[in-house]
């Protein structure tokens, strides 16, 4: 996909992109809620410099609503998310970071927080860092990645790189 865009929801993912295109996202800090409904798109970073950081709750305005056969509870739930992915059947999330540390409370309208969320989506979640993730006096669980379908098979595959802050302990299974 060509241009240059000053934000990755508003143009290259609403307007420009067609399925199987590759938005690749500059480093810099993206002071936004993005959301990929019904698009097969590679959304790629340039790694731990590419940052999508909401500077408030109120930029996250766009909810995922759990349906009726979810589990107990959650029906009609109204999930906040940094990053949704919805009703796609490829979308890949690749290279970057999402920080939640300034969604202090939880946005207006919405019952919980995550960082990523897949609802009723497939696609694969590839070398990305969710953090604080976690609203202030929130005393329901927040999530850093969340995934949900109740309309099929959804299935989202989740490379997980694990780094090591500290001494590393051996651990063995006898």
């Amino acid at each position: 996909m060509r241009g240059i865009y000053s934000g990755i929801q508003r143009y290259p993912v609403n307007v420009v992109a067609q399925a199987g295109d590759i938005i690749n996202v500059a480093a810099g800090t993206y002071d936004e809620q993005v959301v990929i409904d019904g698009k097969n798109l590679t959304l790629q970073g340039a790694g731990v410099t590419t940052i999508i950081r909401p500077s408030s709750p109120t930029k996250l305005t766009v909810f995922h609503t759990y349906a009726t056969g979810v589990l107990p509870g959650w029906v009609e739930t109204q999930m906040a998310s940094i990053v949704l992915v919805k009703n796609s059947s490829a979308t890949i999330l690749k290279n970057f970071w999402v920080d939640g540390v300034n969604v202090t409370s939880l946005p207006t309208g919405s019952n919980r927080l995550a960082g990523v969320l897949y609802g009723e989506a497939t696609g694969t979640i590839d070398n990305l860092t969710i953090t604080s993730i976690k609203t202030t006096g929130y005393t329901v669980r927040s999530y850093g990645i969340d995934l949900s379908a109740v309309s099929g098979s959804h299935n989202v595959e989740v490379k997980i790189v694990i780094y090591p802050i500290g001494p590393v302990m051996e651990s063995r299974l006898w």
